[in-house]
C-alpha cells in the first residue's frame, strides 16, 4: 500500500500566513490613492466633486468654513476676507495626506481667488510629493493670471500642481447669462475622468 505525503502541520501555518499576506497586499493595492477635498457653499461643486469621487473610487473631504457664508453678511466677509488673502476657521484642519499620491483640489472661484476656507486648509496642509490637481467652479473664464496666484498657494505647500482644471457655473444665451445647473456642470466634470486619470497616472 502506497503511503500518502503528509503536511507538516507547521508547513501548513506557514501557508496560513502567507496567504493572509497575499490578501492584505491585494487589499492594500486596491484601495483609493486619490483624495479629493473640496469647499462649497452653494452645492455646485459639492455636486461635482461626489460624482468624481465616486466616477474615480477616490475619497472625498469636506472643508467647512465654521462662519455662516449663506447669510449677505456672511458672504460680504468672505468675499472681503478673499480679497484681502485672509484665512478663516476650517474643519477639519489636518487631513491625513499619507495615504494618497495624488489630491484632486475643488473649489469655487470669489473675487478671482479660492475662498477662505480653501486658503487655510491648503496652508494648514502639506503636498509634498503629491500629484495635485486644480478644479475650480466659476461663472466665467477664470484667466490664466489668476490660476497662477492659486497654484502658487500649493507651492508654498509643498506640493506642485500639474493640471488646472474649470467648471463653468453660467452660460451666454443673447446677451442673458443664465445658471447652468448642477446636472450639467456635474456632465462636464465626468468627462475630465479620462484626463484626469492620464494626469494623475492612475491605473
Amino acid at each position: 500500500m502506497k503511503q500518502l505525503n503528509m503536511i507538516k502541520p507547521g508547513v501548513i501555518v506557514l501557508y496560513l500566513l502567507l496567504g493572509c499576506c497575499l490578501t492584505a497586499i491585494a487589499g492594500f493595492a486596491g484601495d483609493s490613492k486619490t483624495l479629493i477635498m473640496y469647499y462649497s457653499r452653494t452645492g455646485n461643486t459639492r455636486a461635482v466633486c461626489e460624482a468624481l469621487a465616486e466616477k474615480m473610487d477616490a475619497d472625498l473631504v469636506e472643508i467647512r468654513d465654521l462662519k455662516n457664508r449663506m447669510s449677505r453678511i456672511g458672504i460680504v466677509g468672505g468675499m472681503f476676507r478673499t480679497i484681502l488673502g485672509m484665512r478663516t476657521d476650517i474643519l477639519p484642519e489636518k487631513i491625513d495626506m499619507t495615504q494618497y499620491d495624488a489630491v484632486i483640489i475643488g473649489a469655487p472661484i470669489w473675487a478671482a481667488k479660492v475662498p477662505p476656507a480653501m486658503r487655510t486648509a491648503i496652508y494648514l496642509n502639506g503636498f509634498e510629493g503629491k500629484k495635485v490637481v486644480m478644479l475650480v467652479t466659476c461663472d466665467t473664464f477664470y484667466a490664466e493670471k489668476y490660476q497662477k496666484k492659486t497654484q502658487k498657494l500649493v507651492e508654498k505647500s509643498g506640493g506642485t500642481v500639474s493640471a488646472f482644471y474649470q467648471i463653468h457655473a453660467m452660460e451666454e444665451q443673447g446677451e442673458e447669462e443664465i445658471a447652468r445647473g448642477k446636472d450639467m456642470m456635474v456632465a462636464d466634470a465626468l468627462k475630465l475622468v479620462p484626463e484626469l486619470e492620464r494626469v494623475l497616472s492612475l491605473p
